[in-house]
């Protein structure tokens, strides 16, 4: 009996594990956004550029999205400030190993205006952590005020 209830015990606390480990990567993931908001703030595109994984280069090219994020940095001005307002992680393993993806939904302040931000990391042994999803969500134009 005390060994079913000790072997019970063990398994119960196992199952705590993979909340520590989401943990951490979420931190990793946050870690990694202020990096690029840090290199974003200061124009230093290749920087930027650099934290994005192949993975996300196969459908927009590096000249692509650096014209895009430069063309949001004229629409909104400079950075101002970032919040994390949600996140998820999962977890994949499969032959190839294990694959970590890390989704980070983020408040972002310009000078002009206040985006929500989707960051969406991928994390594996062989490349390491990095981004591959951003969406970001521009705040719709004013309308002009009804005429008489």
């Amino acid at each position: 009996m005390r060994r079913l209830f000790f072997l019970m015990l063990v398994g119960v606390a196992t199952l705590g594990l993979p909340g520590c480990g989401a943990g951490k990567h979420k931190q990793a993931a946050e870690a990694l956004a202020n990096d690029f908001y840090r290199a974003f703030s200061a124009n230093d595109w290749d920087s930027a550029l650099n934290l994005y994984g192949p993975e996300f280069f196969e459908k927009t090219t590096k000249d692509q999205w650096q014209t895009t994020l430069m063309g949001i940095r004229e629409k909104v001005g400079a950075h101002q400030s970032h919040e994390v307002k949600g996140w998820q992680h999962k977890s994949r393993v499969g032959t190839g190993g294990s694959k970590q993806t890390t989704v980070l939904t983020l408040q972002v302040s310009y000078a002009s205006a206040v985006t929500t931000e989707t960051l969406t990391f991928l994390s594996s042994a062989e490349k390491g952590l990095r981004i591959v999803g951003h969406n970001i969500q521009l705040p719709s134009p004013k309308s002009p005020p009804a005429g008489p």
